[in-house]
């Protein structure tokens, strides 16, 4: 019988090759499977992207109709300053997104080529396709877009202040959940958590955003009419002057008076 050149299972080498085997730097090909795992990652960051910048444009969209309600303005300056604040927020959020990203592509593709690292510099340049500056960018303005055209759509034609004020905070709380739902999604955090603390924290800016106004409003409101009865004194004690010396103006005074008020 040829003895065998391995030894048996019972042999004390086996034990040995076993451990020795097991020490081998000996590495599984998975870059199938976490390519595709950073391929989902990275496409679904212009959606994250635009969840990110939607829930602030929400707060301020929803704080300037809340305000505007807040400083007795009529459905006409509410749609002319929602409008303006639509168009101004959304152009400067896509061109900070678009700065943002374009300069960390930029800064991650110049410490690739310093290294000279082909493989990874290819990786970058198909990173470059799915997370796209320009798409970033338009998925923030359209995101900038959606939250804030509710809201002025529901509250920009209704009369009453205190009505147009309950609808609008009405949708910015819908809003708000719903965006906070969406983006937990999206990063895979439990649903309930996410919503009721994004709508906590939106209620908290509104608040400390509408109390704030008030305050500034009832402080110019009473440095206007202080200053309106002060015009009233001096414009009776320069009436009186000019009655006591029979001047010309005395006759002038009052008819332009009646002009400033007509």
């Amino acid at each position: 019988m040829v003895p065998s050149t391995f030894p048996s299972s019972n042999s004390p080498l086996s034990s040995y090759h076993h451990h020795f085997l097991m020490s081998l730097p000996i590495s599984i090909p998975t870059n199938h499977n976490d390519q595709n795992t950073s391929l989902e990652l990275e496409e679904n960051e212009w959606p994250r992207a635009a969840v990110r910048r939607g829930l602030p444009a929400l707060l301020n969209i929803f704080s300037i109709m809340i305000n505007v309600g807040a400083g007795q303005h009529n459905p006409k300056d509410t749609i002319l300053i929602g409008v303006a604040s639509l168009v101004s927020g959304a152009c400067c959020i896509a061109i900070a997104e678009y700065l943002s990203i374009r300069s960390q592509l930029d800064m991650e593709v110049a410490r690739m080529e310093s290294r000279e690292n082909r493989r990874v510099a290819e990786r970058q340049e198909e990173r470059e396709r799915l997370l796209s500056p320009v798409k970033a960018a338009a998925a923030v303005a359209l995101a900038f877009w959606v939250v804030g055209f509710m809201p002025l759509v529901a509250g920009s034609f209704i009369n009453d202040d205190k009505v147009r004020m309950g609808v609008v905070m009405a949708v910015m709380s819908m809003e708000l959940v719903g965006f906070a739902w969406f983006g937990a999604v999206l990063a895979g955090v439990p649903t309930t958590r996410a919503a009721i603390r994004d709508f906590l924290a939106g209620w908290l800016a509104i608040a400390i955003t509408f109390v704030f106004t008030k305050l500034v409003i009832q402080l110019l409101n009473l440095r206007i009419h202080h200053a309106y009865r002060e015009a009233n004194t001096v414009v009776d004690d320069l009436t009186k002057h000019a009655r006591s010396t029979e001047s010309p103006f005395a006759l002038f005074f009052p008819k332009f008076l009646l002009i400033l008020e007509g």
